[in-house]
């Protein structure tokens, strides 16, 4: 049946597509679990699109803005809240284990998201889904030439 194999075909997009766009959405949200649900509603959008017939020329570009633009949304859509405290449960192990076993991984996603949000984007789809620029370029909506240069300046800026 053809919507099985179209449904198959999806999941296995879908695998291979999820953790670059983790990485995009964690990069605009900041939050983990913030980016999980970003990526869900863009492939779930995604899904939905297709199977109405939308055809994209480059299926890794087209996932990541729409991934990208969930994030966006999640952001705006945050309400501010506190953290719920339980009194009752046992401990978990330590912030300073934690903070340890976190720290490269913390470091690297704060200074990520220090970079201006083009730079961070372009270096994200590059480094993490490895994009090519031209789709870079498409899912962005700029230049070939703006998307090699928003990358190396994100790199520059990473190193310094």
């Amino acid at each position: 049946m053809p919507d099985e194999d179209q449904r198959r075909a999806f999941a296995r997009e879908y695998e291979h597509h999820q953790h670059g766009l983790y990485c995009e959405c964690l990069a605009v949200t900041g939050d983990r679990e913030d980016a999980r649900d970003a990526v869900q509603s863009a492939m779930l959008r995604a899904y939905r699109a297709i199977r109405r017939g939308d055809r994209p020329q480059s299926l890794r570009a087209w996932l990541h803005r729409i991934a990208r633009n969930e994030a966006i949304d999640v952001l705006r859509r945050r309400r501010v809240h506190g953290e719920l405290h339980d009194t009752d449960s046992d401990p978990a192990p330590g912030p300073s284990a934690c903070a340890i076993a976190h720290e490269g991984l913390d470091t690297l996603v704060r200074d990520v998201n220090d970079l201006p949000a083009r730079q961070r984007q372009a270096l994200v789809m590059r480094a993490v889904d490895g994009c090519g620029y031209g789709e870079i370029a498409d899912g962005m909506g700029i230049s070939g030439g703006a998307a090699r240069q928003s990358v190396c300046e994100a790199r520059a800026m990473l190193v310094e």
